[in-house]
């Protein structure tokens, strides 16, 4: 029966990518907490190729998706960095992480988990020098120390303990802003291995050779999927007969670019550096693509073929155990994102609405915009609360609104408020 089977599919897959996912986490919190402040962009002020070379290697172990490598590459830029750092950073950081790297060996094999961590950082450094060397202009050098901190640290008001610190960006800012990409990841996954037996792709010429990894450009650059929820698909569409490099190229762009971040990107750098950034991710992704493809993918084959031959006892155990971890996670996180939804959906509006605006910083994701806007909205005299990843702008809406008093509950979901 085909719901039984595709169920089975969404089994195999959260036991799978769960434990490498938790783990992976647990290393970019530790980076998280025990970095000195600041560490990351004092390194970026001056405009010169090796800072572009080192902004991007930052980048390569921090697990940030599209959504928050955007605010935090603008949050660079601002602080100091060329425009060659900032675009070598935007390129390289959403395609890698310490978690999906380890995802992506357990799902593919180290060789490609690797390769792939050499073509984001070649692409990066590419799209940086060229920025770089296409400049109209010299480009100022900022004194890095003005770099006052990193964009990425909370300042933490609350006082929390590192380890309180390190829970709440493990769980909720690293695996809680992805949780949707992930359930979209996992359910298309488990769809295309329920629909198409093995092999089953290699028999449509379209999806051969360059005309397959067009097409993969096609459906990878206008969609956002974060890095990590990308693997299970590119595990599903291979071992439905999609070729390798076809596959690569949809792993390198897809976490690398989507319509809100070109819109992004515009916004902030200009049409010369849009197309820099949209190019080099293109050619880029097809270049390694073939590369991979003709040189690696018979090694890969054998690797995918024998990869999950070898299983201890204990594995099944501890993979089940953060599966089922990983779903009670979800499925809170779904349901405080409906309370939320049901909250503004029924509240009557106030008989005189009254509107604030305030500057909240510490936020470096989705998730944590998702922080600040149910502790806001969780308030009765707040009807609504709509906040701005790329300004960090949180706009009030409600009844007898007292600043100070909001500013108090923002504290208290671990953020703060910038004094204007």
């Amino acid at each position: 029966m085909f719901f039984i089977h595709y169920l089975e599919e969404i089994w195999n897959i959260l036991t799978a990518l769960a434990p490498w996912l938790f783990f992976g986490a647990g290393l970019a919190g530790l980076l998280k907490i025990f970095l000195p402040q600041g560490f990351i962009s004092k390194h970026l002020g001056a405009s010169s190729l090796a800072n572009i070379v080192k902004t991007t290697l930052l980048g390569i172990p921090l697990p940030l998706c599209s959504c928050g490598v955007l605010p935090t590459t603008m949050g660079l830029k601002k602080d100091g960095a060329s425009n060659g750092a900032s675009l070598g950073f935007l390129i390289s950081t959403p395609q890698t992480g310490l978690d999906s790297i380890l995802v992506t060996a357990n799902f593919l094999g180290w060789p490609l988990a690797l390769f792939k961590v050499i073509a984001a950082l070649i692409t990066g450094i590419a799209g940086g020098f060229l920025t770089h060397y296409t400049e109209p202009r010299p480009l100022l050098i900022s004194d890095p120390a003005h770099v006052k901190s990193d964009p990425k640290e909370n300042d933490n008001p609350g006082g929390e303990s590192r380890w309180q610190i390190f829970f709440n960006y493990t769980i909720n800012d690293l695996i809680g802003s992805i949780y949707k990409y992930l359930v979209l990841g996992i359910l298309l996954a488990a769809l295309i291995s329920s629909l198409f037996p093995s092999e089953a792709l290699s028999r449509l010429p379209a999806l051969q050779g360059i005309g397959g990894m067009l097409v993969m450009l096609a459906l990878a650059i206008p969609l956002y999927i974060c890095t990590t929820g990308s693997v299970p698909i590119v595990a599903s569409l291979i071992s439905a007969g999609l070729p390798i490099g076809s596959a690569l190229v949809f792993l390198m762009a897809g976490p690398a670019t989507n319509a809100a971040t070109l819109a992004g990107v515009y916004r902030t750098f200009g049409r010369r550096i849009t197309a820099i950034y949209l190019g080099t991710v293109i050619l880029g992704s097809i270049a390694f693509g073939l590369l991979f493809q003709f040189f690696f993918s018979p090694a890969l084959s054998e690797v995918l073929i024998s990869h999950h031959e070898h299983v201890p006892a204990y594995r099944p155990i501890i993979n089940a155990f953060f599966a089922i971890l990983l779903s009670g996670l979800i499925v809170r996180w779904a349901g405080l994102d409906f309370l939320s939804w049901f909250r503004r959906l029924n509240r009557p509006a106030p008989r005189k609405e009254e509107e604030l605006t305030l500057q909240v910083s510490g936020m470096t994701c989705n998730n944590c915009v998702a922080h600040v806007r149910h502790a806001l909205e969780s308030q009765p005299n707040i009807r609504s609360a709509d906040i701005r990843l790329e300004t960090g702008l949180a706009h009030v809406k409600g009844e007898a609104l007292d600043r100070s008093i909001i500013i108090r509950v923002i504290k208290a979901a671990g953020y703060s408020v910038v004094d204007s």
